[in-house]
């Protein structure tokens, strides 16, 4: 789906605008909901990821694509990978549950007994996790988990978004409270990225 979305400026900075409610309440948003837009290089295109309150990612038959007035369609590589989010509360800095709605979804119940998962950083790098379940079924990462964050660079009240792979290997990207999309802190050294993307709640976006 395509919807023309006006680009706004004011004085803390660019807005979407016209158009916006319109998109948000014909594909139901609701208050709560985070919201992934990445801006595709070479075009006033903007690709959205919308996860509900279950911290999943929201399913749609087809990738929702806002763009600014001077826009193309083009095409859109959307990742169809199982997502989901995590908000870094200090609680998840130690370990952190997986939203019990993405393992009954999502994750074998031959791969809810590994003991380990894979993690790789938004530059590539990889980190083994300890896996663990509670006796209330939560399954959550715990030992090399707080290594995991510290390494690369990731503190409190960020928010992850984790993209799973298969048999226990997820992609993480990071994004700060800002918003913004982070990289690891030795990322200055890094080429710059093609397209960049941020992340807010739909309560502050109106």
């Amino acid at each position: 789906m395509v919807w023309r979305v006006e680009v706004g400026r004011d004085a803390e900075g660019a807005f979407l605008g016209r158009g916006w409610p319109e998109f948000a309440a014909e594909n139901g948003f609701g208050t709560g909901w985070f919201i992934e837009l990445r801006h595709e290089a070479g075009g006033g295109v903007l690709t959205v990821k919308v996860f509900d309150t279950t911290c999943c990612l929201r399913e749609f038959g087809r990738p929702l694509i806002a763009a600014n007035h001077g826009g193309e369609d083009g095409q859109v590589g959307a990742s169809r990978r199982p997502q989901f989010i995590n908000v870094l509360l200090p609680p998840s800095m130690e370990k952190m549950i997986f939203p019990p709605r993405f393992v009954r979804k999502y994750i074998a119940e031959q791969e809810t007994g590994s003991s380990t998962a894979v993690l790789f950083s938004p530059l590539g790098k990889f980190c083994r996790v300890t896996v663990e379940k509670d006796q209330s079924g939560d399954m959550f990462f715990s030992g090399g988990w707080s290594r995991f964050l510290a390494s690369n660079g990731i503190t409190e009240y960020d928010v992850l978004l984790l993209r799973y792979e298969g048999n226990m290997v997820f992609t993480v990207k990071v994004f700060g409270p800002d918003g913004c999309q982070k990289g690891c802190k030795d990322q200055e050294d890094a080429s710059l990225p093609s397209r960049s993307e941020g992340l807010q709640q739909r309560d502050e976006m109106g």
